[in-house]
């Protein structure tokens, strides 16, 4: 089933784009949105710089938060399968080695469900 894994690692990647250019997105228009609040000083080269980087520290804080609540999610699907397929080795605590054990016990049910059949 590696193109399950595939699929989820184009997901992740997904992710990391989407998260960084909204927050980039966001740093840029910051300064448009203070500009009535500051005036030109909303267009200062250093208020720009701390948009940008405050962007970015956004994108990058949602970017783990989703990564975190995937592995969460992974690890409680795995939980659940533990009763049909026993305990499955995920290795470390990556996002890739559990989307693998997931994939492995799936696919032992799978085969357990054909074999009832």
């Amino acid at each position: 089933m590696p193109q399950g894994q595939s699929a989820g690692l184009s997901y992740l990647k997904k992710v990391f784009y989407f998260t960084h250019l909204m927050g980039l997105t966001g740093g840029i228009l910051l300064p448009f949105a203070a500009w009535s609040f500051f005036g030109g000083q909303a267009f200062a080269p250093g208020f720009i710089l701390i948009s940008l980087l405050f962007g970015y520290f956004i994108a990058v804080t949602s970017f783990f938060f989703i990564r975190n609540t995937l592995k969460k999610q992974l690890r409680i699907q795995l939980e659940l399968l533990a009763p049909l397929t026993g305990k499955l080795e995920t290795g470390e605590e990556s996002l890739e080695s559990l989307t693998l054990a997931l994939e492995t016990g799936v696919g032992q049910v799978q085969r357990l469900v054909g074999s009832v059949m």
